[in-house]
């Protein structure tokens, strides 16, 4: 049984309140108390440990310096992450998290459902009513998975018309544990996937999908065993042509041939998808996503429909989608009648959406929606820079693909030649150059490591490449600022690693999607 020491010196100081604020019987002098503060200094920042096994022992020792000890009691709470709402009887509320320790020191066995969590000390003066919390380590993020699984960024490739999985290890994403490896699947399985890979998508309910132009699969994400092939998904399943899947608040939400199919996890369920939600409506290849931190929107989920050329709000449970009012006078965007169909839709800053479109004037533009604003007669994303003129923009005619990690707030695009990022907040008008793509390549796919507690979260970008004529496929990794979508070697030098940035591993096959599975 592995075990996990977090070395922690965490000093509790009182300072600083009016005189008189307090009587008490006691004998302590509280002239100079304010709040309880938590100062971690010298605290190990960069813990690698954010995946742990289930049946592992997390410890954790912190020493405390207080003047009044006798006063203070200790909690330690899990809660998972993302932490969403739950509805009980007829109130959605939070759930109450799960109290693992009522001491100072936690020395907690692992024994929770497989997933992803948070957890942290609650230090509170019984006297006083102050509180504060200790995270242990960044964004106090933990994934819990089962003894024989692994954690790695997993690639759908095609190797001559059919599909494989190929992982890939990096310790700049502080992903560990083994080798990169290709035909990862087709070697624990047997075979590869039928057909030409189309899109791989994870639940953090413990399972992967992958979809090719001739089957879909969920795959157990420890032995990657077949839990269900495409119709076993659905009560009645419709022709396969898979363009769109996210996990957003409990729900599975899936784009098949230009509709939307649900599953509900907050429900009881037999994990499959519900029949198309009804109406007359194209879903372009897009799902927005939600901030996990916000106030909780009644919306699941929006969806762009390229007939009206509108956004569509689906409400959890519903059958049928609710269409946005006119946007108000002062709003800069409106949610309908765009002006074209977009190039491309992508969620950035948490729960902002960018809209890529030529615009009145035939200009290539963004657009920024705040999709979720509770004053949905507004849905401005950025203020009155809430259209941005992108012809400026080196070679963006020519842009074959574009993509936004979805905490920062730039996006990057591709073209034959390079890839550049765009800031969308700075007030810049030009664009980045990130790499120069050699001769004979082309961009396959872009992804980041998701910001969910991971110090690098947000910032190691890959781009998958591909060479028809050498048959060569490359994963380019680079760190980039996620707000500026500029190169920015900063984890790379604290983790004291060589680079370059970017760097680039060749040998795989044609990669079309990546996840990594939190």
């Amino acid at each position: 049984m592995k075990r996990l020491l977090f070395a922690i010196l965490l000093i509790l100081g009182i300072t600083s309140l009016v005189s008189s604020c307090y009587e008490d019987s006691g004998n302590y002098d509280y002239a100079d108390v304010d709040e309880l503060k938590i100062d971690t200094t010298g605290v190990n920042q960069s813990s690698n440990y954010f995946t742990v096994n289930l049946g592992d022992t997390i410890i954790v020792n912190p020493t405390i310096n207080y003047a009044y000890p006798e006063n203070l009691s200790y909690t330690w709470l899990l809660m998972p992450f993302p932490y969403d709402t739950e509805t009980v009887g007829n109130t959605t509320q939070y759930p109450v998290p799960d109290t693992i320790a009522r001491s100072l020191d936690l020395n907690w066995i692992v024994n929770v459902e497989l997933g992803s969590y948070r957890y942290y000390l609650e230090v509170k003066d019984t006297v006083l009513g102050l509180s504060d919390n200790i995270y242990p380590n960044v964004s106090n993020y933990l994934n819990v998975v089962a003894a024989n699984s692994f954690y790695a960024l997993m690639c759908l490739s095609e190797y001559d018309g059919n599909t494989d999985i190929d992982v890939y290890y990096t310790p700049l994403a502080l992903i560990f544990g083994g080798e990169t490896q290709m035909h990862f699947y087709s070697e624990r399985s047997g075979s590869m996937i039928p057909g030409s890979p189309n899109l791989l998508g994870y639940s953090s309910k413990g399972y992967y999908y992958a979809f090719t132009n001739q089957e879909g699969r969920r795959l157990d994400e420890n032995d990657y065993l077949t839990m269900a092939n495409f119709d076993e998904m659905f009560y009645s399943s419709p022709t396969l042509d898979m363009q769109g899947y996210e996990y957003v608040s409990n729900q599975e939400l899936l784009i098949n041939n230009g509709k939307l199919h649900v599953i509900n996890n907050a429900q009881s369920n037999d994990r499959k998808f519900s029949a198309a939600i009804s109406g007359d409506y194209t879903a372009y290849p897009f799902i927005s996503r939600k901030n996990p931190y916000a106030d909780p929107s009644p919306i699941a989920c929006v969806i762009f429909d390229e007939k009206s050329k509108s956004f569509l709000r689906y409400y959890s449970g519903s059958t049928s989608f609710s269409k946005y009012p006119a946007g108000s006078g002062e709003a800069f965007v409106d949610a309908n009648n765009l002006p074209s169909i977009p190039l491309a839709i992508f969620s950035y800053d948490r729960q902002k959406t960018g809209v890529v479109l030529r615009d009145e004037n035939g200009k290539i533009a963004l657009w920024v929606y705040d999709l979720m604003a509770e004053d949905d007669s507004d849905l401005s994303g950025n203020g009155s820079r809430s259209k941005i003129d992108l012809s400026n923009c080196e070679d963006i005619e020519n842009a074959t693909m574009f993509y936004a990690e979805t905490s920062g707030s730039s996006f990057h695009y591709a073209t034959d030649k390079a890839i550049y990022g765009f800031s969308i907040t700075s007030g810049e008008t030009t664009a980045n150059k990130v790499y120069d793509l050699p001769e004979g390549d082309e961009v396959t796919c872009m992804y980041s490591i998701p910001a969910a507690g991971f110090p690098t979260g947000g910032r190691v970008y890959w781009f998958a490449t591909w060479n028809e004529a050498t048959k060569n496929g490359k994963i380019v990794e680079s760190e980039i600022d996620p707000y500026s979508g500029r190169l920015d070697w900063f984890w790379g030098q604290m983790f004291g690693l060589e680079g370059p940035n970017p760097s680039v591993t060749e040998g795989f096959g044609k990669i079309v999607s990546m996840k990594v599975g939190i």
